[in-house]
């Protein structure tokens, strides 16, 4: 996997640094807000990052605003669960779709 640098473009060959996981779940207020406060963290950690976010079940616009926020924000990965099924299955849902 290649990874993403902080100004959002390919990294060449070298892999992801590093990952944050978050989880939401009826958090469209939340959105932008949380996006833009990861962005700043990862970014005074690393070059390479990216942001996993798992929405357990929103049933508001919550995935709608993050899968907008993909379009411009290539560092952002967004997995959608249909039903809540807490943080633990999102911990193993991450894993498995980042393994090498």
């Amino acid at each position: 996997m290649q990874g993403m640098t902080a100004q959002g473009g390919r990294s060449g060959e070298s892999p992801i640094s590093l990952s944050m996981l978050g989880w939401a779940l009826h958090e469209e207020d939340n959105v932008a807000e949380h996006s833009e406060r990861a962005k700043k963290s990862l970014v005074s950690l690393a070059f390479d990052f990216e942001l996993i976010v798992i929405d357990d079940g929103s049933t508001n616009r919550t995935a709608a605003i993050f899968e907008e926020h993909q379009c411009t924000r290539p560092w952002l990965r967004f997995y959608r669960n249909a039903k809540k099924r807490g943080p633990g299955a999102g911990g193993q849902r991450a894993r498995a779709d980042h393994s090498p």
